[in-house]
């Protein structure tokens, strides 16, 4: 389960039933609410180095955000283009592991049903995000194990069992 091509399917997902101009993924580091999250990974439409206001908000809450027109709602779009965007968290466990944000260049673009179909987007990949960092995390303790198994066989061959006891 590679992360970045999980990312880039999302991001055709989430375009695709969106119908949005553009979208952007950021994936985080260990969160802690405490604090603000640290960025690991991110794909999609250009941004600025770190999060904007509106996606510390979204992120911190969990709840997700539309903003029907930036120009009306006073608050700094992601892209000179941008007019409308939905902003939806990425939970697994109300834990927050990164954010979609989806742009429009048409104000009012994106409705109540279209954000209900990215909650469910976000949803899935929230599982399928955890399912890529465990099998990772086991892959890299896997490899650790046969290091070690290699080692130990390194010292132990051709010695008895007495010969590694006097050793000790």
């Amino acid at each position: 389960l590679d992360v970045k091509r999980l990312l880039h399917a999302l991001r055709d997902e989430i375009l695709r039933i969106s119908n949005a101009d553009c979208a952007s993924i950021v994936l985080y580091g260990q969160f802690d609410p405490a604090r603000e999250p640290v960025i690991q990974q991110m794909i999609g439409c250009e941004r600025g180095v770190g999060l904007a206001p509106v996606e510390l908000k979204v992120t911190r809450s969990g709840e997700s955000l539309i903003i029907s027109d930036f120009s009306m709602d006073a608050i700094l779009p992601p892209h000179d283009n941008a007019r409308s965007a939905v902003y939806m968290p990425i939970l697994y466990q109300n834990r927050a592991l990164g954010l979609m944000s989806v742009h429009s260049n048409r104000p009012a673009f994106f409705d109540v049903e279209t954000a209900e179909l990215l909650h469910m987007l976000a949803a899935q990949a929230g599982i399928a995000l955890n399912n890529a960092y465990r099998y990772q995390v086991e892959k890299e303790h896997s490899e650790l194990m046969r290091r070690r198994a290699e080692t130990l066989v390194r010292l132990t061959d051709g010695k008895t069992v007495e010969d590694l006891m006097t050793a000790l």
